[in-house]
């Protein structure tokens, strides 16, 4: 009947363009995971006394590199999804398994600050944005303390994107922080004073996971809850949030999870540190 084939040239049509737009979102998802970068070298100062690279220890764990890196920045397996992808946070640390190895400091500032690898494609799953902020003088210390470590030996698989996460990317559903990031840019030195400046410089890995407001995300799996005034803490002292950062104990007496809230590391803040985030916290507006 006539009505039969024009239903079946419908229903062929459409079938048609939904698997032109499943190859174009693989292709495109091939595509921006193998893109390159061509990005203006930003030296830097890499300091070589013992008080600065002791420095650039303490803040490798204020910036919670050691919470995806592992302790001792040996790196490790983040995600291993079958369908998903697997996600390596590299080894840092000297030695033949490091994926730093030969890194200049243009290549370090490339990593952290724009979220692209040596080879000039996208570090995934790197918080490059979080950390476009930082200053010359912290980076610097930081990776005097890398450089200085004793050498690592840690055998680990490349990361692999698999067929989803190929799929979201190509899709727009997936960001990479590279595409996102001002790579002209150029940080100022941090006014290191008490206040809630210095709490927002220093408030970077709270953003990553509670989001940019603060408000927390919409995924529990993926990110934290809402740490305004109207969230998690509400309520809470100085003293309060000052133990859950430093001992890992909320006021009702609920021991942190670690892995999902790195207080062993950012309990590494000075009290300086530690105040200003807090009245940078206080101040943002109340998440509803």
């Amino acid at each position: 009947m006539k009505w039969l084939r024009v239903a079946a040239i419908v229903v062929g049509g459409l079938l048609a363009v939904v698997l032109l737009l499943i190859a174009f979102v693989w292709w495109n998802g091939g595509r921006r995971v193998a893109a390159q970068y061509e990005v203006a070298a930003q030296p830097i100062d890499v300091p070589a006394d013992s008080a600065a690279i002791a420095e650039g220890g303490r803040l490798t764990r204020v910036f919670a590199c050691v919470s995806c890196h592992g302790a001792s920045l040996e790196g490790r397996v983040m995600i291993d999804g079958e369908n998903f992808a697997r996600v390596i946070a590299p080894q840092l640390a000297p030695g033949a398994t490091s994926a730093t190895s030969g890194y200049t400091s243009e290549d370090w500032v490339r990593a952290v600050r724009q979220g692209i690898a040596k080879d000039g494609t996208a570090i995934l799953i790197m918080p490059a944005l979080e950390y476009q902020h930082l200053a010359d003088s912290d980076l610097g210390r930081m990776f005097a303390y890398v450089r200085g470590l004793p050498e690592a030996s840690h055998e680990l698989p490349a990361t692999e994107v698999r067929t989803i996460a190929r799929m979201l990317i190509g899709a727009g559903l997936l960001p990479i922080e590279a595409d996102k990031i001002d790579h002209e840019a150029r940080p100022a030195e941090p006014v290191r004073e008490v206040g809630v400046e210095f709490g927002r410089y220093l408030a970077a890995t709270c953003r990553v996971c509670h989001g940019p407001d603060l408000r927390g995300v919409a995924d529990p799996n993926f990110g934290g809850p809402d740490i305004t005034s109207g969230g998690l803490i509400a309520g809470w002292t100085y003293d309060d949030f000052a133990m859950a950062l430093r001992g890992g104990r909320t006021p009702d007496g609920r021991q942190l999870d670690d892995e999902r809230m790195p207080w062993t590391a950012l309990g590494h803040m000075n009290d300086a540190e530690l105040t200003s985030v807090w009245q940078y916290i206080q101040a943002q507006p109340a998440g509803p």
